[in-house]
């Protein structure tokens, strides 16, 4: 009986690897983040810090599964951030960062099951930046930022819950130092987000 039992679990665990493969899904995820911070230097006795603190984000993918272990992402994400500048002994909010990410990514699946799925991944991100200023510190038109492709590196887990749902915890971090159209190299700012999510996954 624990032969036949072992020989069931085996063909239903080949089964449910081989169906993986050519399959679909979408993902809906929410999203937070963690950010770099800038020193500037502006000829002051102390430096001036900008440095971002993160709101809630969101973001949706489809992902085609090759084979059993190798699938390809293609995603798009909105971050959030409120930008602080610091020169001590003062700080103030100087308005929201938001940040649009069109993706593409190759993922590794290394068990090759849908049962529990961990995967890592690397890709290219195409970022597009708006800064809304708060009028604290004297801006009050929106800045429109240099877009910029860069590259993504992923990693993340799955959990099935059903045949068709999966629930997912996805971390991906984003190289990003933008700077408006006029500023040049000189006023780049250091975001590079490092993005944490919680995923909804639908197979078909």
């Amino acid at each position: 009986m624990r032969r036949a039992l072992f020989a069931i679990a085996a063909v239903l665990a080949a089964t449910s690897a081989a169906a993986q493969a050519g399959s679909n899904d979408v993902a809906f995820r929410l999203s937070t983040a963690s950010y770099s911070s800038t020193k500037l230097d502006i000829g002051a006795p102390a430096s001036l810090k900008v440095s971002f603190d993160s709101k809630l984000g969101f973001g949706a993918s489809f992902n085609h599964f090759w084979t059993k272990h190798l699938s390809s992402e293609f995603g798009i994400d909105s971050l959030r951030a409120d930008m602080k500048i610091e020169l001590p002994p003062d700080k103030i909010n100087a308005g929201s960062l938001d940040i649009r990410s069109i993706s593409a990514v190759a993922q590794w699946h290394f068990t090759g099951s849908p049962r529990v799925d961990p995967y890592a991944g690397a890709g290219f991100a195409y970022v597009i930046g708006t800064f809304d200023p708060s009028g604290e510190a004297g801006v009050t038109e929106t800045v429109h930022l240099e877009d910029e492709m860069t590259y993504l590196a992923n990693a993340g887990v799955n959990f099935r819950m059903t045949p068709r749902a999966s629930v997912g915890f996805d971390a991906r971090y984003i190289p990003y130092r933008p700077t408006d159209s006029e500023s040049g190299d000189e006023g780049r700012l250091d975001v590079n987000p490092l993005v944490y999510s919680v995923a909804v996954r639908f197979k078909f």
